[in-house]
């Protein structure tokens, strides 16, 4: 079977989606492989099929029914997707502001308080994952913009309560086989809440639970990137809050280790200053020429 090709374009009401695939417009994908295999608009006609058929087909004026899609797949050779299946323009609209939503995620940057709005008033049936997402990020704002740590606690439990209630009531991620982007950043801003609501005991074994999931579990390289060096940062948090400086050294260095091995400049500064504050505390002057040597170097080479 012939791939597809995905294209996405506003304003066209023919939407269609393949299994966890992005949307497409249906009709660009007929008119792109009908050029492809050199047809014409005839080609692609039969006796229940007439020309002003594919041509309204194709700029989009009519969605063709599942039996009509067949017959104009079979008149180029190819099968329907037995996966296929037509979505809405809000339906869309919604997976739009998804994707802008987890890419708010992914970057760290939870300035989206316009776009929770508009996930919220959709008219498009909220599933389960699109719960989860809302939550999440209505948890994290109301966390890293709105400081309204008890609010982000109970926000950010609604989207753990979405997919880990039934399973875990302490959030035990480790009777899960795998988690999504979603569940951990709500497991890190759940610890995150806890911690700034003096709650360190329940924060901690949170953070624990989270660190070796991704240490040990198969995530996706853009989770560990951005969330690992969070959970050391946070924990570097309670050590100082200890006064154990020599902990802190080590959340530093093995932050250290981790940008290094991940060729990650993200948080190589911060982590670099975490074990500097742990060593020059306890008095380590081997380890701290070490990390003064490489903080100079990379100043040196312009990446602060």
């Amino acid at each position: 079977m012939h791939r597809w090709k995905y294209i996405t374009l506003l304003n066209i009401s023919s939407y269609a989606i393949l299994d966890n695939m992005e949307p497409y417009a249906l009709n660009l994908a007929i008119k792109e492989y009908r050029e492809r295999l050199d047809l014409t608009q005839e080609d692609l006609c039969d006796e229940n099929i007439d020309i002003r058929t594919i041509q309204r087909i194709e700029i989009g004026e009519v969605v063709p029914q599942k039996e009509t899609l067949k017959r104009i797949f079979a008149r180029m050779n190819m099968e329907v997707p037995y996966n296929l299946r037509y979505i809405t323009e809000d339906e869309y609209k919604v997976f739009c502001i998804q994707k802008k939503l987890e890419e708010a995620l992914r970057t760290r940057n939870f300035h989206v308080e316009t776009l929770i709005k508009e996930f919220k008033d959709s008219v498009y049936p909220k599933d389960r994952f699109n719960l989860q997402l809302y939550y999440l990020c209505l948890g994290l704002y109301k966390l890293e913009v709105c400081k309204d740590f008890f609010a982000a606690k109970k926000v950010l439990k609604k989207s753990l309560d979405k997919t880990l209630k039934k399973i875990a009531p302490t959030y035990n991620l480790e009777l899960r086989h795998f988690a999504t982007t979603c569940e951990l950043n709500a497991l890190y801003g759940y610890s995150y809440a806890e911690f700034a609501l003096d709650e360190e005991k329940d924060s901690w074994n949170h953070l624990c639970i989270l660190q070796d999931y991704l240490e040990n579990r198969k995530t996706t390289s853009e989770d560990i990137v951005y969330l690992y060096p969070e959970v050391l940062l946070l924990k570097a948090k309670f050590f100082r809050s200890q006064k154990n400086f020599k902990a802190l050294a080590e959340i530093g260095k093995q932050g250290m280790n981790f940008c290094f091995k991940k060729d990650s400049l993200l948080y190589l500064n911060e982590m670099i200053n975490l074990a500097i504050e742990g060593y020059s505390t306890i008095g380590d002057k081997e380890n701290l020429l070490e990390c003064e040597k490489i903080l100079d170097c990379l100043k040196y080479d312009n990446y602060f």
